[in-house]
């Protein structure tokens, strides 16, 4: 369940979250919906209540509001606001940005979710030199040591969640507001530093997105200065208050109704602090479910927060919620006439236009990346905007391995439209630390193991370079270091010094019986020059000086009888 993901990262956080139920933050002042309908829409609006719908955290499950809102067009429910938590904000922002239900269903079955949520980059997509890292090194656990031996701040960097939300928001990139959206929008997160509720209303639509939904210890928070965002759902997973606060008449909170605990399943570590959460999450959903003028409750207890797969069933059980709901939500059913004029207004404030970009601009580096990224995105100017290009070009900038996201907005300068492009570099990295180890059980009844650690500097002699250093432990000692260094800051042309000493044991055997070990000492010096033909191809030449001494090290007693006697060594 989500919750238990939550577990993790959050048990610490406790006391803060008591403190943000009395005491919550917001990120700006509330703005005020725009005043420019003619006098008679004015009166037409007010002889209605303005309706406002609050939509819950809650994983894949949130995708049941989507059929939720399906049934309110389908019946002609008007949502004059629209605030969520979570994958409830999500939802909420999309639709909230003029996407109908049905294209918000499309866009769901549309996205490999294993790949968003496990964070990985594509293989196609790094480096070569990240491919050589995983290939030596087959598993995804790295330490950071750029501020002493550190983890990252969570399994998924969040860049395929950051690239989808960049991408579907595009057109909204410079709004001032989110009373501008054609619904207007609030979402709340969490700020880790003071443990308030944070809700945002303005400033970078994207970025609200990616923070509300930010799952402690599975996505990486989103940190704008001294405040660090994650998940709302810690103080405010059913937003009914906020809702209220923008000006709704009558509050609809949609909940979701998952599978009450059992003592019996509450045995571990692990569910321990899961369901520490759940009770912290549960209290505040109580009182977002008392804020509640009415209440749609989708029963989704059949299902977890990971059930992706099954979206298409889930959004249909929000369907029947809906409809289980028809007799108090029929008498704010709008009429054809009134509902065509309900979408003409909601319509007049969509933007679907994406300008052409004239210049490409890069934030959040030192000015030499800057500069080099920028000449590495240069051919996007002046062409209208290719989003799966564009999604490709910056995966393979995060396929680096020193970025751990990267997300785009549009932007004016001096009266031009560009691209603005936010970096953010891996805070616990580089140097990154990788471990690894190799077991030989080749012979029976001997079983060899070597501990190994590549350590790898980015950057250290110019922009792309980097330096490895291997050392290895156990039955191979050993260290190798190699200097990559391209010719220039975009070069495919390369030169790679290098240097190694091991020392290697192995047996001599007489029918599966070790009989003595020799160890072969191997030092070695060399240089490389090489040309990258693309993330897969590179072609190196060089020269190596290479000394080995075999060295008999010691004879072994017999580990059981032979019946050819023992070996004589000389």
């Amino acid at each position: 369940m989500r919750r238990l993901l939550l577990s993790l990262f959050l048990f610490v956080l406790l006391p803060l979250l008591a403190q943000a139920q009395t005491d919550s933050g917001q990120q700006s002042s509330t703005g005020q919906p725009p005043q420019n309908q003619s006098a008679s829409v004015d009166a037409a609006q007010k002889s209605r209540p303005k309706i406002g719908v609050a939509l819950e955290g809650g994983g894949a499950l949130g995708l049941a509001h989507i059929g939720v809102l399906q049934w309110f067009e389908d019946h002609h429910i008007p949502v004059d606001y629209i605030a969520g938590t979570s994958m409830g904000g999500l939802v909420a922002g999309l639709y909230a940005s003029g996407k109908s239900p049905s294209e918000l269903e499309e866009l769901v079955k549309a996205q490999s979710w294993n790949t968003i949520i496990g964070g990985e980059i594509p293989y196609e997509d790094l480096s070569f030199r990240r491919k050589e890292d995983l290939t030596a090194y087959p598993n995804s656990f790295h330490l950071g040591l750029k501020h002493g031996l550190s983890l990252p701040s969570g399994l998924n960097t969040g860049h395929l969640i950051t690239l989808l939300i960049d991408r579907e928001t595009l057109p909204y990139s410079e709004v001032k507001t989110f009373d501008e959206l054609p619904i207007p929008f609030r979402c709340v997160a969490t700020d880790l530093v003071s443990g308030k509720e944070i809700i945002f209303r303005d400033g970078q639509l994207a970025e609200a997105l990616r923070a509300t939904m930010s799952i402690p210890a599975i996505f990486s928070p989103v940190r704008n200065g001294e405040q660090v965002y994650v998940d709302g759902g810690l103080v405010g997973n059913l937003p009914t208050d906020v809702v209220r606060a923008m000006g709704a008449d009558i509050v609809i909170g949609v909940h979701l109704e998952v599978s009450p605990a059992k003592a019996s399943e509450i045995t571990s570590l692990v569910s321990v602090l899961g369901r520490s959460i759940d009770v912290v999450i549960r209290d505040n959903e109580i009182r977002g479910l008392a804020g509640a003028d009415l209440v749609v409750k989708v029963d989704v207890h059949q299902f977890n927060s990971m059930d992706y797969e099954k979206s298409e069933t889930i959004i249909g059980i929000g369907k029947e919620a809906a409809a289980g709901k028809t007799t108090v939500l029929t008498p704010y059913s709008l009429d054809d006439s009134a509902w065509r004029d309900y979408l003409e207004r909601r319509d007049t404030r969509k933007k679907t236009h994406v300008a052409v970009p004239q210049y490409v601009k890069v934030e959040g580096v030192d000015p030499e990346a800057q500069a080099n990224i920028e000449r590495f995105l240069k051919p996007l100017v002046g062409k209208p905007v290719d989003t799966k290009k564009l999604d490709h070009l910056l995966t393979r900038l995060a396929g680096i391995g020193k970025f751990s996201r990267v997300g785009y907005r549009m932007g004016s300068i001096n009266g031009q439209d560009g691209l603005i492009f936010t970096v953010h570099e891996k805070d616990y990295a580089p140097p990154i630390l990788q471990l690894g180890f190799e077991v030989d059980g080749s012979e029976i009844g001997d079983v060899n193991f070597t501990q190994a650690a590549r350590l790898t500097f980015m950057d250290v002699a110019g922009y792309r370079s980097e330096w490895r250093v291997d050392a290895l432990f156990g039955n191979t000692y050993g260290v190798q270091t190699e200097l990559y260094r391209p010719l220039t800051a975009i070069s495919k042309w390369f030169v790679a010094p290098r240097a190694g000493a091991s020392e290697n044991a192995f047996k001599i055997y007489n029918r599966n019986n070790p009989r003595a070990e020799y160890r072969l000492r191997r030092t070695s010096i060399g240089a490389d020059v090489g040309y990258g033909f693309s993330r897969f191809t590179e072609v190196r030449a060089g020269y190596e000086s290479d000394i080995s001494t075999p060295t008999f090290a010691s004879a072994l007693p017999n580990s059981s009888p032979s019946a050819e006697g023992p070996v004589t060594h000389a």
